[in-house]
């Protein structure tokens, strides 16, 4: 009877760690491959000749942060960012940001050695703009409408670090307004859309904060 308590004990002990990373209260936290700098040259080959179009640098971040509403239920927040620069040769240049904000829900389904796969889903709102130094009358802005939905795993090193990889296929439906005139007026169509569907895959690390 004694060994069967201490057996109970130290399987309640080994639980209370493997579960730890995903109980209710808990915080996490995420970032993926998306976390970026990338700096080069556009180059063009015809024939033996080989020109430089431009060179560009792009810069992207993509966090979130949610709670352990329940045991293996978290909700919260993700944002994205991105920011991309091309400079000509003759000095021109142009830029576009992207921030996309909106909520999620991630649900752990079960523990299986070490990994923990989950199914996600987010919907998020957007704004993209878009100028120039060749034409300072003109700017375009889009905003945009985003769902994400998924699976992925976690694969806990630590009680709180683990690595992570999520696939799953995202839907944008995005509407063009330009600004495109000395005196700055906005010119929205209602129209002007454009969808798109992929499927994409991000790979990055999980932080599960908080105390037991």
């Amino acid at each position: 009877m004694k060994k069967r308590a201490i057996f109970l004990l130290l399987f309640l002990s080994g639980s209370s760690i493997i579960f730890a990373q995903t109980e209710k209260g808990r915080w996490l936290v995420a970032g993926y491959s998306n976390l970026g700098l990338d700096i080069g040259k556009n180059k063009y080959k015809s024939g033996g000749t080989t020109t430089e179009n431009y060179k560009y640098s792009t810069f992207s971040l993509q966090p979130e942060a949610g709670y352990f509403v329940t045991d293996k239920l978290a909700a919260g927040l993700f944002v994205d960012f991105y920011r991309s620069s091309n400079k000509y040769d003759g000095g021109d240049k142009d830029f576009s940001t992207m921030i996309t904000v909106g909520p999620f829900i991630r649900y752990y389904l079960l523990d299986y050695k070490g990994f923990w796969p989950y199914a996600e889903g987010r919907v998020g709102f957007g704004l993209e703009n878009y100028t120039n130094s060749y034409n300072p009358d003109f700017e375009s802005k889009y905003t945009f409408f985003t769902t994400k939905l998924g699976a992925g795993a976690t694969y806990f090193v630590t009680e709180r670090f683990g690595f992570d990889i999520f696939m799953g296929y995202d839907y944008d439906a995005w509407t063009d307004k330009t600004v495109e005139n000395a005196s700055r007026q906005v010119n929205a169509s209602s129209d002007n859309k454009d969808k798109f569907g992929s499927f994409e895959m991000n790979i990055g690390v999980v932080l599960s904060l908080g105390t037991k």
